[in-house]
């Protein structure tokens, strides 16, 4: 491990939309500084639950969750993106009325009158494409490109742990490859991911460590390339072929 104590830990969390109905029984999980860490599982398994749980949209209704070093259980949104957490949601990840660069200057909000030039520029030399398009209005954008500028939004204020929920969603698979190659350079810059991802192969082919979840509980954990290549994680999640 890149570091002996968990960036993030979540132990023994269930949450859910309505009191008495949770949708997480009890997840475990944990990342360390560094790693790029897969969520995957079926349909309804509580994968996007956890990173809106984690993320402050959802208060756990037991359990514990700690973000370096300090529980932020039930804090907002706002207070944990200001200790170092970024997250890209599925939909409505961009402002579709604003411009790229606006979008952008309003991923760093909580900096209030700080310049944001040099912040912008590493977010435009990082992704070249949405340079070419800073005066364009989001909504115009292609699937792929918002999916950049959504990610780009969330690196404004340099986080230190990244949540990405079903970022390869309704693209196509040119830019799927493209939006993973990006997840991939960001990881390989510093910044931690938790990918909660559909696309559980192609997840578990480039994370250090994933979980597979089930009816809101941990089935399996383990290396990404052990998952991959495990026979029961193939038959059940990955198809009926193993991977290779």
């Amino acid at each position: 491990m890149p570091d002996s104590t968990p960036l993030l830990e979540v132990h023994d969390v269930f949450a859910g939309y309505v009191k008495d109905l949770d949708i997480l029984q009890g997840v475990n999980f944990k990342i360390y500084p560094g790693e790029l860490v897969a969520v995957i599982g079926p349909n309804g398994a509580g994968k996007s639950t956890l990173a809106k749980t984690i993320f402050g949209l959802l208060t756990p209704h037991k359990g514990t969750i700690v973000f370096q070093g300090a529980s932020i259980a039930g804090l907002k949104s706002d207070q944990i993106v200001q200790r170092g957490m970024g997250y890209v949601p599925q939909i409505a990840n961009v402002f579709r009325s604003l411009t790229v660069e606006e979008n952008l200057e309003m991923g760093a909000f909580v900096l209030g009158n700080t310049p944001l030039k040099s912040l912008k520029e590493e977010i435009f030399s990082r992704f070249p494409r949405l340079a070419e398009r800073r005066k364009q209005q989001a909504g115009t954008l292609s699937g792929g490109e918002r999916q950049m500028l959504a990610m780009g939004k969330a690196l404004m204020l340099k986080p230190s742990l990244l949540l990405l929920d079903e970022p390869s969603a309704a693209l196509s698979p040119l830019l799927v490859n493209s939006v993973f190659d990006q997840i991939r350079q960001i990881n390989q810059a510093g910044t931690a991911i938790v990918l909660v991802e559909q696309n559980a192969r192609k997840a578990l082919e480039m994370s250090d460590r994933g979980y597979v979840l089930e009816a809101g509980r941990n089935r399996f954990e383990g290396r990404g390339i052990d998952l991959l290549n495990d026979p029961k994680v193939g038959e059940l999640y990955l198809g009926a072929t193993r991977a290779h």
